[in-house]
């Protein structure tokens, strides 16, 4: 029996992880009381929820998505749009001290502390709020495009208009082997370059899937809102246990059972070809020549000092030790999971030598060719329930600065319920604009480079705020103007003219 294409069970262990979610926002909602039980878990969380939280918002499972596809473009050299945290974890030993010892509640808060300029702090909560929500539009998107592909019709089902994008995509992809070889005559040639503008604009399909993006979006969205808004983040924090356990398994879960399908290594290596597996590329060959990870390592190792959820996650630690540990540890996970992502990039490579329309689509369509009932309904969760936690926390840190950095400094006075129940609205806020921010994009990669990109300005003030005496409040603001024409407005603009 099956359910929207899904085997039985697949669908009955989605539903059982489901319903422990809103069990646990449930029980979690009791200890609520207060602003800093909702947007910092009342600063009691230990070492083991502070490992599991750090480890979720890092590993979160888009991640999956974002390397297995870069990989499946570029190589192992696609590694680094994630990979070059390695060299920035040390990093978290000290800083999450930091953000412990401040005693605040949002970072927005450091800027009133540090420079009494409550225009700054707004700032800073507008500026990184709109940045989140294009880190919550790209989990919406990576998602979803993972469930559409693991969630696909039989043949039997398409309509006339599906089965016509499916034949269209394979007539695009001979043409497309014809032009790499240079085999491809002049009216092949026009018929290609149709093709393939209609590829680029998303036109063509390697398959078709049962669920549409914006129900989905919806639907999931609702979902993750109604758990945090009962629990905050100490909901996200022990969704965050369950998360860490299934990405560990679905990271795993698919390389003994692809390799065994290809034969090993050994025709691993013969099938994809030999410029795939290098860390470093060329100019000609990939994307990810040295100096470009340069560039993303000291990029990612400033922005992180700005993340708006680090006084949030660091904040609710019980201890110092409890913060440092947690971070340190979490971040270190990381990097094992992230070479398993990108084995399964290669195998991606080596099972669909004919290629799919989408290369973010490749983890779910290796997990719906490789995978049987059970398995697949455990490789959903933990894509579904592993984005989760990772979407509380961040909605729960801009909640926060909308909260203290915007509607508290408006509305004085009020009680501490008023202002948590203020908190909770602003989550649903989020949540649901951040649909609209998925709409408007198709790439994950894409995203996730124009957020860690943006985010360099305010990791760099952060940064100097705690060491550098000498900087002012307007300085950080003329900056802040500079950074968004520069970085913003003229990379955007230029093309367009002459």
């Amino acid at each position: 029996m099956r359910i929207l294409g899904m085997h039985v069970l697949d669908a009955v262990i989605i539903l059982l992880f489901l319903a422990a979610i809103i069990v646990v926002g449930g029980v979690t909602a009791r200890s609520v009381k207060h602003q800093t039980d909702f947007f910092l878990g009342g600063r009691k969380l230990g070492r083991w929820l502070q490992f599991f939280l750090n480890f979720g918002n890092m590993t979160d499972s888009t991640g999956a998505v974002v390397i297995s596809s870069e990989v499946f473009r570029q190589g192992v050299g696609g590694l680094w749009i994630g990979f070059q945290t390695l060299f920035i974890t040390p990093f978290y030993w000290f800083s999450a001290v930091w953000y412990r010892r401040v005693r605040l509640i949002t970072m927005a808060d450091l800027f009133v502390d540090r420079f009494n300029s409550k225009s700054l702090a707004t700032a800073y909560a507008l500026f990184n709020m709109f940045l989140s929500l294009f880190l919550l539009g790209m989990g919406n998107v990576v998602t979803y495009k993972v469930a559409s592909a693991m969630i696909v019709k039989p043949k039997a089902d398409y309509t006339a208009q599906e089965r016509q994008m499916v034949e269209r995509f394979r007539e695009y992809r001979q043409l497309k082997q014809e032009a790499d070889a240079g085999s491809i005559s002049e009216a092949r040639r026009q018929r290609f370059d149709t093709l393939d503008s209609m590829n680029k604009r998303g036109e063509l399909k390697s398959f078709i899937s049962y669920i549409k993006p914006l129900p989905f979006y919806l639907g999931y969205t609702a979902f993750i809102c109604i758990y945090i808004v009962l629990g905050g983040l100490r909901a996200a924090a022990f969704c965050d246990a369950f998360q860490g356990v299934l990405v560990v398994i679905m990271s795993v879960l698919m390389i003994p059972i692809g390799l065994l399908r290809i034969g090993g290594f050994g025709s691993l290596h013969e099938i994809v070809p030999e410029q795939m597996f290098r860390m470093f590329g060329t100019v000609a060959m990939s994307e990810y020549t040295w100096y470009s990870i340069g560039a993303i390592i000291f990029a990612s190792l400033i922005q992180i000092f700005g993340l708006v959820h680090n006084i949030t996650v660091s904040g609710s630690a019980r201890d110092e030790n409890a913060a440092r540990i947690g971070a340190v540890s979490g971040g270190f996970s990381k990097r094992f999971v992230l070479i398993a992502w990108a084995f399964c990039g290669l195998i991606a490579i080596a099972v669909f030598s004919r290629g799919i329309s989408d290369p973010d689509n490749a983890w779910g369509t290796l997990s719906l060719t490789l995978l049987g009932p059970g398995l697949m309904g455990l490789m959903l969760s933990g894509m579904l329930l592993g984005h989760m936690p990772a979407v509380g926390a961040s909605a729960v840190s801009i909640s926060a600065l909308a909260t203290r950095n915007m509607y508290e400094p408006i509305f004085q006075g009020r009680t501490q319920k008023h202002y948590v129940r203020a908190g909770q609205w602003f989550v649903g806020i989020v949540l649901m604009s951040a649909v609209l921010f998925a709409l408007l994009f198709k790439s994950a990669v894409n995203m996730m480079v124009m957020v860690i990109t943006f985010n360099t300005f305010f990791g760099a003030v952060v940064l100097l705020t705690f060491f550098w005496r000498r900087i002012t409040a307007g300085a950080v603001k003329l900056g802040l103007v500079i950074w968004v024409v520069l970085i913003g407005i003229v990379p955007w603009a230029l093309p367009s003219l002459e």
